[in-house]
């Protein structure tokens, strides 16, 4: 049985990361914790402005988020019957946040919508009960609801999947993901004869930015939709092919940045020659990060000492200017026959002082922020040496 997140770890990661998902096998997923909270918050708005048949009120928001955050740290939650531990109180409280700010801001449908609805599906994409045995794919969308919408050139009924993300990186690259496309082909399987189109939405919760596509029926969205479930046909066939071997192969590299299994990978890349060197270099940054995740939490009330090594946070010591320190600096600076243009110059101004300038000049404002920023500074090319992704350095 597959679902978004398998193909997605196979996919980002290595087919290996499937193994260790369906295997139940121990992953670092710490990180999805702030996302969980956000997505319950927001599913509980949803749901009541359904029920109310009206927009949320402020406060309503506020309660229902409050509500939200003690089930999460008193209880934890139940995911599809299965009871998880009760969540750390600075996750639920982020991730609550996250959706509050987020909902006062949005318009929530009042019908025609759902929250955390299942569709399930078997070999040859029928659909099944949610919990079916037989079932081969089966997903949950975040919010789907029915509008009537116009354009220039098309008008009719559409569904609009949205799809909330909490990764600080979430861009436009989402709508090209097995899983938005996995979204658009369950809903065209179930509801697409009493449509006109799909609209994708993929909302990124830490920006606020939402980035949109529509697949209208009569433009070639049917076809393309039908191409894409070709696509997740033949991955989860590929996938099936590569236990007839044994367990699913792994593939060191890049993929192992962020893997939630990392540590427990006991994959191997030998170093015969500089791509495999490279590899093997990349699949060590990946559990580094998941090392380093895990061991901040651990040591968050003492450090770890073994052999004369500590690992843990200890206390440092640095120098930061007094209250009145330009003050005083202005003094010593004419006191010594200086002028402003001479103090200003020996400055040496730094990127954090010109966005610091420009929040003072322009408080209510980034784009002219970043504006006049741009206006005080010049792009410089330079290079980092490391394991860069897609979006960077590692």
């Amino acid at each position: 049985m597959y679902r978004p997140t398998t193909l997605r770890l196979a996919s980002a990661h290595c087919p290996l990361a499937v193994d260790f998902y369906e295997s139940n096998q121990a992953a670092f997923r710490d990180h999805f914790q702030v996302g969980i909270a956000a997505h319950d918050v927001l599913a509980a708005i949803g749901e009541h402005a359904l029920t109310a048949m009206r927009q949320p009120t402020d406060q309503e928001i506020v309660e229902l988020a409050e509500r939200q955050v003690r089930s999460l740290i008193t209880q934890g939650r139940s995911f599809e019957g299965r009871a998880e531990p009760p969540m750390r109180a600075e996750d639920a409280f982020a991730g609550a946040e996250l959706a509050k700010r987020y909902a006062s801001t949005e318009p929530w449908p009042t019908a025609d919508a759902f929250y955390e609805a299942g569709y399930a599906f078997g070999a040859e994409w029928e659909r099944l009960p949610y919990n079916a045995a037989n079932r081969r794919f089966r997903l949950i969308l975040d919010r789907l609801e029915f509008v009537e919408d116009s354009g220039e050139d098309y008008a009719g009924r559409l569904a609009v999947i949205t799809e909330y993300k909490t990764a600080w990186p979430t861009d436009e690259s989402e709508l090209e993901t097995l899983q938005t496309k996995a979204q658009a082909v369950a809903v065209w399987l179930v509801h697409g004869s009493g449509l006109d189109g799909i609209r994708r939405r993929v909302v990124n919760l830490r920006t606020g930015k939402t980035f949109a596509d529509d697949l209208w029926f009569e433009s070639g969205g049917r076809e393309q939709i039908a191409a894409w479930q070709s696509e997740i046909t033949d991955y989860m066939q590929a996938l099936d092919t590569m236990t007839e071997y044994g367990r699913r192969p792994a593939r060191p590299g890049v993929g192992c940045l962020g893997c939630p299994y990392s540590l427990g990978c006991d994959a191997k890349s030998i170093e015969t020659d500089h791509i495999s060197m490279a590899k093997r270099l990349a699949k060590l940054e990946g559990e580094r990060a998941q090392l380093i995740k895990a061991l901040k939490a651990a040591t968050a009330e003492s450090a770890i000492t073994f052999d004369g090594t500590t690992v843990g946070y200890q206390v440092t010591a640095s120098r930061t200017p007094k209250p009145g320190a330009l003050t005083l600096m202005w003094l010593a600076w004419t006191a010594a026959n200086g002028d402003v243009s001479g103090l200003l110059a020996a400055l040496k101004p730094t990127m954090a002082m010109l966005s610091s300038v420009a929040k003072k000049l322009y408080p209510d404002s980034k784009e002219d922020q970043a504006a006049i920023v741009a206006q005080w500074s010049r792009e410089e090319q330079g290079k980092e040496f490391g394991v860069h992704t897609k979006g960077g350095p590692a």
